[in-house]
């Protein structure tokens, strides 16, 4: 299919119309929902025809999330899929990315839905160049994919079967008797900053057969390696919001410092690391914070906040022998830390400990090859602070 991109106003519309477009491909149904207040200019559903296979004889380049040992996993995998017009019309099917709107997915009982989607296009936001490709009846058209893609986001998948099938969202309409091109009006942007009547068409979508695909075990990685630096920066970089009360003239406060903290992967191989953030605080690793005075016990920072309310956990890659940086409080650790028992004026020594939860990652941390897996903590070396 002849690919483009679009501005993000045109895929927010897109996706808004497509919520619209009945049961969703996601629960196997079609798109020919009565209640759309869209008008559906293409077949239902039943009049086409979707295959999915793996193709391992593909050539396909990899990509750069496929080199080494990563190739073998699956979402390296090709596959080939092919859509079949087997209605009485003569179709055309609109295209704006370079991948079509095909999304793969893997069966998962316990999902809503039962499948659980592993690959998707990225979004494209870039030069519109649309695509017009004409289907007579019973002709198809084929196009080779793989789960993960420099175009495609693809899932971590770890060693074992998986039941797979693809779905595919159709733009388009079906063509006149007198041959006449029915999509490029449909694509034209009548005034500058409108959109394309084919936003506003309902989609039809389709479901592929079910496969099965295996990701093969893949080699020992060895043990994860890393060392932690903790320091305070000379300037604070103004994106760390420690508390509410935290202004210029007490910004010199112990709860209003701001930390940088460097998380160095010291071994041959890509990681994934996982981050959080918990209730205003900013997105940051497992880091934890002790402190004494010199000479004195360590002492664990009380907790301020009680309960973590995490409203966001993801994994961040760290590549061969890089760096993972960024900024903390002790008010956006974990629960939140309070600093009461360092009011009393003196010099603190400060340590503080990462404690990955990572898995071995593809070459450019796209995805993981390895369950995740908890190496010891790493100690920071001493901080001196002085509270005034």
């Amino acid at each position: 299919m002849v690919l483009a991109g679009r501005r993000s106003t045109l895929s927010v519309m897109r996706r808004l119309i497509m919520a619209l477009a009945a049961c969703g491909l996601a629960l196997a149904c079609s798109t020919a929902s009565t209640q759309s207040p869209f008008p559906r200019l293409l077949p239902p559903a039943d009049d086409f025809h979707l295959t999915l296979r793996e193709d391992s004889q593909s050539n396909l380049p990899l990509g750069p999330s496929c080199t080494g040992e990563a190739a073998l996993a699956l979402p390296c995998h090709a596959f080939t899929v092919a859509l079949e017009n087997n209605s009485q019309h003569t179709i055309r099917l609109s295209s704006d990315c370079k991948e079509p709107d095909l999304m793969i997915s893997i069966k998962e009982p316990h999902t809503s839905g039962g499948w659980l989607p592993v690959s998707r296009r990225s979004d494209c936001r870039h030069d519109i160049h649309w695509g017009n490709l004409r289907l007579q009846p019973g002709e198809r058209v084929v196009f080779q994919t793989r789960l993960i893609s420099p175009s495609r986001y693809g899932e971590s998948m770890l060693p074992r079967s998986y039941t797979l099938r693809a779905g595919m969202t159709l733009w388009g309409c079906t063509e006149p008797p007198d041959h006449s091109d029915c999509l490029s009006p449909l694509q034209a942007t009548p005034t500058p900053g409108s959109w394309p009547e084919i936003n506003y068409q309902e989609p039809v979508g389709v479901v592929s057969n079910e496969i099965i695909a295996e990701s093969p075990p893949l080699p020992d990685f060895g043990k994860m390696d890393f060392t932690f630096q903790v320091e305070i920066p000379a300037i604070a970089p103004g994106n760390t919001v420690p508390t509410t009360d935290c202004w210029p003239q007490n910004n010199a406060r112990l709860d209003c410092t701001t930390f940088r903290y460097t998380i160095r992967n010291l071994g041959d191989r890509a990681v994934r690391n996982v981050v959080s953030n918990c209730n205003a605080g900013g997105v940051t690793p497992d880091i934890a914070a002790w402190y004494r005075v010199p000479g004195g016990e360590w002492k664990g920072f009380p907790i301020r906040n009680g309960v973590c309310f995490s409203a966001f956990t993801g994994l961040t890659a760290i590549p061969a022998g890089g760096e993972a940086e960024g900024e903390f409080t002790l008010a956006t650790l974990e629960v939140g830390l309070s600093t009461k028992p360092l009011e009393v004026p003196d010099r603190y020594q400060l340590r503080f400990t990462f404690s990955p939860h990572a898995c071995f990652a593809s070459p450019d941390g796209r995805f993981c090859l390895t369950a995740l897996q908890h190496p010891a903590p790493v100690v920071s070396p001493e901080l001196a602070v002085d509270v005034r």
